[in-house]
This record gives structure tokens, C-alpha cells and sequence, in this order.
């Protein structure tokens, strides 16, 4: 180092209200702070090669699980339909069934009708006394 230098150095570090040797320190302390060592940029290179790998292996988790969820979605839906048609079809038959028994109904009524029409006054009289009798 140059006389000049030095003299430099000695009067930055009297402004400081610090040593030569405690300006020195510093300065280097300074230094190593901003400059990155190498085996912190391995280090950090290393970290983000790990945080890729799991990020990657997250999403293909994710994936995987939606694919499961779909699967399952679609089988429910599946299962839905089916049970949906089969009440469709019970409710036809019953449907069916009902209109049967109606159609039999109103040939019972008109055939006891025109039986109670044929008959003698008698069972007519009945029958009328009968309809006008409170129910029980």
C-alpha cells in the first residue's frame, strides 16, 4: 500500500471515530455480505432445484387426485342414472296400473248401475232409502 493510501485510509477511518485495523474489519465484513460465497450459491441452487422437484411432484399428486375425483363422479352419475330410469319405470307401471283399476272401477259402476236400473221398483226403492240413510 502507497504512503498516500494509507493516509487516505487513516483519515476516512479518524471521520468514522474508528481504528485503521477496525475500519479494515468493517470493510471486509461489508464486502463478504454483499458478495455471495460459492458454496451459498450451490446452496441455493440446490434449494431451488428441490423446490422445483416438488412443485413438480405436486402438481402430477393433484392431478392424479382430480383424476381419482372425476372417476368417482362419473360412477355416481352413472349409478344416478340408472336408478333415476328405474323409478321411472316403476312409476309407469303404477301409472298403469292406476288406470287400470280405474277403467274397472267405471265398468263396475256402470254395470251395477244398469243391473240397479233393471231391477223392480223394489230394489230401486231400496236403494234410494239406502243412499238417503246418514252414513254410519
Amino acid at each position: 500500500m502507497k504512503a498516500t493510501e494509507k493516509a487516505t485510509y487513516v483519515e476516512r477511518a479518524s471521520s468514522l471515530g474508528l481504528s485503521l485495523g477496525q475500519f479494515f474489519r468493517e470493510a471486509e465484513a461489508s464486502y463478504v455480505k454483499r458478495t455471495p460465497q460459492p458454496d451459498q450459491g450451490e446452496a441455493l441452487e440446490a434449494a431451488l432445484e428441490q423446490l422445483e422437484w416438488s412443485t413438480r411432484r405436486a402438481e402430477q399428486t393433484l392431478d392424479q387426485a382430480l383424476a381419482e375425483v372425476r372417476a368417482a363422479l362419473n360412477l355416481v352419475d352413472l349409478r344416478m342414472n340408472d336408478k333415476v330410469e328405474e323409478m321411472a319405470g316403476l312409476m309407469k307401471e303404477r301409472q298403469l296400473r292406476r288406470d287400470d283399476l280405474n277403467s274397472r272401477v267405471i265398468r263396475l259402476d256402470t254395470v251395477l248401475e244398469s243391473v240397479l236400473n233393471r231391477a223392480s221398483p223394489a230394489v230401486a226403492q231400496l236403494s234410494d232409502d239406502a243412499a238417503s240413510l246418514p252414513p254410519d
